[in-house]
């Protein structure tokens, strides 16, 4: 995603993390912007690997940026794509949370997704029909270096990619719930403040409706 490209009407979030070093400023270039609340001391960092070259950078103690649920959010049964770049800074082999949609308890009723970084290094999504959590697990360590992830449903079936790479995928044609409390970046949302991530999170875009590739890419 960029400024000029990959924004339309069913963009939710769309988070540039374009700024200058040290800025606590995260507007929503969405067509329907959203408020970001921050805590901690999440702040852009020159990043040049990365498409803006610029990121947010997460400190793994208290910092995330979350946003109150709203029904625009709601996936229940249409395409969507969750997709953005990041880089771990943290030690190998401890959990990592990039965002999320979930309720506080993370049940499979009140939740929509959550991606995290797993102890095996690794991305997992878990994604709710409303009565539990499908997982999709990638294959790629994600220790060190700077990654794109997408993952997204189209036409009934979920990718889960790394830099455009299928890494898992399957039928999913359930409904998706729309998590009731608040959706998070460096966190899963749903008020939590456990396994934070640490490291640096750009581009993010959050579309309810359109998938933005069709397989690999």
């Amino acid at each position: 995603p960029n400024e000029v490209g990959g924004i339309n009407n069913d963009v939710q979030l769309m988070l540039h993390f374009i700024g200058a070093e040290g800025s606590v400023e995260f507007p929503d270039s969405s067509f329907f912007p959203k408020d970001m609340l921050t805590f901690g001391e999440v702040h852009i960092q020159p990043r040049p690997t990365f498409v803006e070259g610029s990121a947010a950078f997460f400190d793994g103690t208290d910092d995330r940026l979350t946003t109150p649920s709203t029904t625009s959010f709601g996936i229940i049964a249409r395409d969507f794509t969750l997709d953005f770049e990041f880089e771990y800074n943290g030690t190998p082999g401890v959990e990592a949370t990039l965002c999320g949609f979930t309720d506080t308890g993370l049940t499979a009723v009140g939740s929509a997704f959550h991606v995290r970084k797993t102890v095996a290094d690794v991305i997992e999504v878990q994604l709710s029909d409303g009565s539990a959590f499908t997982t999709f697990t990638g294959t790629t360590n994600i220790a060190e270096g700077h990654r794109h992830f997408a993952v997204f449903r189209f036409e009934g079936t979920v990718f889960d990619t790394i830099n455009g790479i299928i890494e898992a995928q399957a039928t999913f044609t359930g409904d998706i719930p729309q998590a009731t409390s608040d959706f998070g970046i460096g966190s899963r949302g749903g008020g939590s403040t456990t396994n934070l991530w640490n490291g640096w999170i750009g581009a993010f875009r959050y579309t309810v409706g359109t998938a933005w590739w069709v397989g690999a890419f």
